[in-house]
């Protein structure tokens, strides 16, 4: 059987196109062939033509045929449509040839050997399919012999895999979008002009027609030639190429009669787009801009008329709205879209598609510039905020600033299957395979928990006055999602991991959550993020200024049976008992945001000013990292801060963070904090007698007064002691973490020292740079003084005489009489003499 799995021709990409032409014996096949490519009819021709290969003029989807043939064949130029461009308001422009070439390649049967061919060729893309008009029987063997026979070569048994519309159905059915495209060629009109039929031969032979059109939906269409006379020779082929480059599927589905998902999906990317206010709605302007965009050609404000009132006519009577507020719908820009492909326009729709990066397949190809310009970033740029804020705007359908799960499954309903959030567990496999972590979701825990789990949802939404913190919200998961899982019975699955369940189950989302949860799968997977956003319609492809959101890495290191991943609970929020926890065994990251005073962050204490005593909201990503995988490279360098938690009554669980420090952190500046966990241990210690109750005590104590000693060693903040019970002191260690990682407090080794010596060593610089100086200047002033003439009748100023006393004062100076010595050695000559 021919290799076509429904998949058509990366025309786009400049492969060849294969065309078989089939036929009863004497329709004239060869004839066809040879006329088309010498434009010139021959008598004789060979009863089995070779393969013909031809170039083939192409410009962004729009063809171009010609050939030369031997030495001196004549190049054939199609005409008609291939080379002309229809525009939105339907008009037809010019249209040009490009620079690329791909070939061509025509294949004459004979019918003799035909279901051997069909079995032996692989690369089958269209089918030109001839009778002669002069042979009646020969059009009936169309409908009775060659279709049905392409039916059973290329239509594959019933779909049992997912394709854009899930096609599937009896044994029966087939399956028209496997079958490669038909043009119906009916050969020798010249003789059947001569005996013109009869005006009810002629109705019933159009009747004949539209019944074979519409039993076989994979034909396209059916035009009368003749090779003797050259008619329509050239449009049978260009029909045929074009029937190739501009393929019905994916776009339509010819089994259904329906636009399929992946295309719609596609094209509502496009309408998002060109939705310049993101109001949902394509105004006038906005279509005009996406007219001119693809087509260069300006739209006519009657033709935009006219396309409301086809539409407004045309709309079904349960269908959603076309126009509304005198501007397209949704709906209605897709019901465009679908009238000119029932008009025989494809090369409209695949315009639009392939100037967006979507392949024959609408599989959206990713720009290298993503990867190039964003490999090394996960904060999110200032370009990157604003989409994400519009997004956040359009879709929250109530304006009570909040996202329900309703609007969020129509943010992502444009993503390829499963149109899910890059956050969601179905997605992990996708997303972050190759990645150090992935999101661990506590209300998606709860809603689909697997054994032994018990984890529950709680919201967490206090505030310490004295901390001067406000943690926001965690992520509330509603009552009213809880009783819609269980009705509908999802509620008491047991799914494993390895299988997340594909269920479209969220919790509403805050503007704080929406950008907290972005943050946390960039700082996963930076790369696959700006991805996403692409598919979600940010083609933004300068890097772009930094945001304005604040936002921390932070990975939570410790041995196993720490606390370390209660503590994170309690962090982060919503669970019911933070206590009740499993053994992490991969990298979990998790969200949360808290409140910190403007003026104790070191980005903003500059620009402080008269909002010192604002806050400033940061988000804040935590990892907690395995001991298993403590040694990976991405556990290292990608955090802003290192937490070191440890078991205030276990000495090994110190011993533990301590190695890891020096062994892993020793060489580098990574701030860096210690947190011993169960503390309430410390005070609750009960043993039988007094002795053995004391030295208890002091082995307990011993763990953190280790640690705080080691702390001032290092010069860093004392070691944080936090239970994970105590539901309160989540605001304070959230801002100690901030403080300690973009903050005033120490959390880098030794950075008190090396600024004191980088202080004196700048001071030291500024003293001898002034030293220095001071001696240049003089040493500069007694070399002027040296070379300068002494004139003391021009002195008016008195500066020679200045110049001759730093002369006499260096000894270069000193005035000469006439036996050779000077006036001071003349005076102690003559005190000597006396």
């Amino acid at each position: 059987m021919p290799k076509r799995n429904g998949t058509p021709t990366t025309s786009n990409k400049n492969e060849s196109v294969h065309i078989l032409v089939l036929g009863d014996d004497g329709v004239g096949k060869s004839s066809l062939i040879s006329t088309y490519v010498s434009r010139h009819f021959s008598e004789r021709v060979p009863g089995l033509m070779t393969r013909v290969r031809l170039p083939i003029s192409f410009n962004g989807g729009r063809s171009k045929a010609g050939s030369g043939v031997g030495g001196g064949g004549d190049a054939v130029v199609s005409k008609g449509k291939s080379n002309e461009q229809v525009n939105m308001d339907g008009n037809v422009s010019g249209g040009g040839s490009g620079a690329s070439d791909p070939v061509i390649t025509i294949i004459d049967t004979q019918s003799s050997n035909v279901e051997s061919l069909l079995a032996a060729e692989e690369n089958v893309e269209a089918v030109v399919l001839v009778y002669d008009l002069d042979r009646p029987s020969t059009f009936q063997r169309l409908e009775g012999y060659w279709l049905p026979l392409l039916e059973r070569c290329f239509s594959p048994p019933p779909a049992v895999t997912e394709t854009p519309n899930s096609i599937s159905g009896p044994d029966d059915v087939i399956d028209y979008n496997k079958i490669p495209p038909v043009i119906i060629a009916g050969n020798k009109l010249d003789l059947s002009l001569a005996a013109p039929p009869t005006q009810e031969d002629a109705r019933a032979d159009r009747q004949q027609i539209v019944a074979l059109l519409q039993r076989f939906k994979f034909v396209r269409h059916c035009i009368k030639t003749s090779a003797k006379t050259l008619l329509n020779v050239n449009d049978i082929f260009v029909k045929t190429q074009q029937a190739v480059l501009f393929p019905i599927w994916p776009l339509y589905d010819l089994t259904d009669g329906a636009i399929t998902n992946i295309c719609k999906k596609a094209f509502i990317r496009v309408f998002r787009m060109f939705d310049s206010d993101k109001d949902g709605l394509l105004s006038d302007l906005e279509l005009c801009n996406f007219q001119a965009r693809f087509f260069k050609h300006p739209i006519l404000d009657r033709h935009i008329q006219g396309w409301k009132k086809v539409l407004m006519k045309n709309k079904p009577a349960h269908s959603a709205d076309y126009i509304r507020e005198d501007k397209f719908t949704v709906d209605g820009f897709l019901a465009m879209i679908e009238m000119f492909m029932l008009k025989d326009f494809w090369e409209v729709p695949w315009t639009i598609l392939r100037h967006f990066g979507y392949d024959d397949n609408l599989v959206l190809e990713i720009p290298q510039w993503i990867n190039d310009e964003y490999l090394a970033q996960w904060k999110l740029s200032a370009e990157d905020e604003e989409f994400l804020v519009s997004l956040f705007t359009q879709f929250d359908s109530n304006n009570d600033g909040e996202l329900s799960e309703k609007d969020i499954q129509e943010i992502f309903t444009i993503l390829p299957s499963p149109s899910l959030p890059p956050w969601h567990p179905a997605r992990s496999n996708d997303m972050f395979q190759n990645s150090f972590s992935t999101p661990s979701l506590h209300w998606y825990n709860d809603l689909f928990p697997s054994p032994p789990s018990s984890v529950a949802d709680m919201s967490i939404n206090e505030e310490d006055e004295d901390a001067g913190v406000t943690i926001l919200s965690s992520h509330e998961t509603s009552s009213s999602l809880h009783e819609n899982i269980s009705e509908s019975g999802v509620g008491g699955m047991n799914i494993s991991h390895s299988s997340p369940p594909t269920s479209f189950a969220h919790p509403s989302l805050t503007f704080v959550d929406w950008l907290s949860y972005w943050l946390m799968v960039s700082s996963i997977n930076p790369v696959k993020t700006k991805m996403e956003m692409y598919h979600l319609g940010n083609d933004y492809r300068s890097p772009g200024k930094p945001s304005s959101v604040l936002s921390v890495r932070i990975n939570i290191f410790g041995n196993n049976k720490c606390g370390k991943t209660a503590l994170l609970n309690s962090l982060v929020g919503g669970y019911k008992d933070p206590l009740n926890t499993e053994e992490t065994e991969t990298p979990q990251t998790k969200c949360s945001q808290v409140s910190i005073p403007r003026a104790r962050l070191k980005s903003l204490r500059k620009n402080a000013g008269s909002s010192i005593t604002e806050n400033a909201l940061v988000h804040v990503i935590l990892t907690e990292v395995p001991a298993s995988s403590i040694s990976a490279a991405e556990s290292i360098k990608n955090c802003d801060l290192a937490v070191f938690a440890f078991d205030c009554t276990d000495e090994v669980s110190y011993k533990f963070v301590e190695t890891v420090e020096a062994k892993y952190f020793n060489d580098n500046n990574t701030p860096r904090v210690f947190v011993g966990t169960k503390k309430e241990c410390i005070k609750t210690v009960k043993v039988a007698d007094d002795i053995e109750e004391g030295a208890a005590k002091r082995s307990s104590s011993s763990v953190v007064v280790t640690a705080q000693i080691h702390c001032e060693n290092l010069e860093l903040e004392p070691p944080m002691l936090t239970s994970a019970s105590s539901a309160g002191e989540a605001r304070s260690i959230l801002e100690h973490f901030v403080l300690c990682a973009i903050g005033d407090l120490r959390s880098q080794p030794f950075a008190d020292r090396r600024r004191r010596e980088a202080e004196w060593q700048r001071q030291m610089i500024r003293l001898g740079c002034i030293v220095g100086s001071g001696i240049v200047g003089i040493a500069g002033f007694a070399a002027i003084g040296y070379f300068w003439p002494y004139d003391k009748s021009e002195d008016k100023f008195g500066f020679n005489s200045l110049l001759q006393s730093v002369k006499e004062f260096f000894g270069f100076g000193r005035t000469r009489n006439s036996a050779g010595t000077s006036s001071v050695e003349s005076n102690l000559l003559a005190r000597s003499s006396v």
